[in-house]
C-alpha cells in the first residue's frame, strides 16, 4: 500500500510502549491501524521465536489470511504500511518522531460495536464460540501466545455473537504445521489450557485453576 493520501487519522484507541491503535479512514472504509514502534532488531528467542512485535502481527495475520480465518474468528487483515513519515501524519504520530527507525503499521478491520470480553457479564454460552474461534487460529498454524481473554472481543451481530481475538504481535506461526525447537501440537496444548484456566476464573471469581 502506498496511496498514503487516502489514510486519515480519525482518534486514538489504544497507547502502549510497542504501538498505539487509531482508528482511520482508508479509501474511505473506517479501519483499525495498529502502528509499532520500530526499534532495533531484537532478534529471535533461544527457542526461535521472532522477537519483533511487528514481524509477528503481520506474518500472523498473513497466515491467517491464507487460511481463511480473518473476518471470522480474527479482525479482517487489509495489509501494511511501512516505513511511515510521523511528520507527515502529525500530531497522530507524534510519538513516533523521536524514534530511530520508521514506524510500520498494520490495517485491520474496524468493530465499532465490540466490546471486550471482560466488560461484559460473564456467560458459560461464551466458552463453545471462544474455543471454536481458537481453534480456527490453531488450524492456521498459529499460536497466539498471549491466549487470555483480555485479547478476546465479543461482536453483537443479527446472527448471534461473534468471537474475534485481537493482538498477535508475540504470536508463533507454524509454516506447514512445523517449527524449529518447537512442537505445533504441544503448543496447542499448552495454549487451550491457560484459556481454560482463564475462562473459568471469569466463571468462578475467587478460584484457582491450573
Amino acid at each position: 500500500m502506498n496511496k498514503l493520501q487516502d489514510l486519515v487519522f480519525l482518534e486514538r484507541i489504544h497507547s502502549s510502549e510497542a504501538s498505539q491503535i487509531f482508528r482511520v479512514s482508508f479509501r474511505g472504509t473506517e479501519c483499525c491501524l495498529k502502528v509499532f514502534h520500530m526499534d532495533d532488531d531484537p532478534g529471535l528467542a533461544p527457542d526461535g521465536r521472532d522477537l519483533c512485535r511487528y514481524r509477528c502481527e503481520t506474518q500472523s495475520y498473513r497466515a491467517l489470511h491464507a487460511h481463511d480465518v480473518c473476518g471470522k474468528g480474527v479482525l479482517r487483515f487489509y495489509g501494511t504500511l511501512e516505513n511511515l513519515d510521523p511528520f507527515a501524519f502529525e500530531p497522530h504520530l507524534q510519538y513516533f518522531t523521536d524514534d530511530k527507525y520508521l514506524p510500520c503499521a498494520i490495517l485491520l478491520e474496524w468493530l465499532p460495536d465490540a466490546r471486550p470480553l471482560g466488560d461484559l457479564e460473564w456467560s458459560p454460552q461464551l466458552v463453545k464460540p471462544i474455543y471454536a474461534a481458537l481453534g480456527q487460529i490453531h488450524q492456521a498454524g498459529v499460536i497466539h501466545n498471549d491466549a487470555y481473554p483480555k485479547n478476546i472481543l465479543v461482536v453483537p451481530g443479527k446472527q448471534g455473537q461473534r468471537i474475534v481475538w485481537i493482538d498477535f504481535d508475540v504470536s508463533i506461526v507454524f509454516v506447514g504445521g512445523k517449527r524449529p525447537k518447537m512442537n505445533l501440537d504441544d503448543e496447542i496444548d499448552m495454549e487451550n489450557q491457560l484459556i481454560r484456566s482463564s475462562l473459568l476464573r471469569l466463571e468462578f471469581p475467587g478460584r484457582e485453576f491450573d
